[in-house]
């Protein structure tokens, strides 16, 4: 089962200012998150559940949070 995933315009803007070579690693990891959006490591803040996925662009890590 596939699941649709809606970005959000500041996501957008966010995802224009990073290089070539990170911006297929997030797609590769969207792509992952359509087939299983549980994968990734669960946040618990506020009572809204959120999932965690990092990857590093140049030596900083980074966190995209759904």
């Amino acid at each position: 089962m596939s699941y649709t995933i809606k970005a959000l315009p500041l996501f957008m803007e966010q995802v224009q200012e990073l290089s070539s070579q990170t911006k297929k690693i997030v797609g590769e990891k969207l792509l992952l998150l359509m087939e299983n959006p549980t994968r990734y490591k669960r946040l618990t803040h506020k009572g809204l559940v959120l999932y965690r996925t990092r990857f590093s662009e140049q030596s900083k890590e980074k966190r995209l949070i759904y």
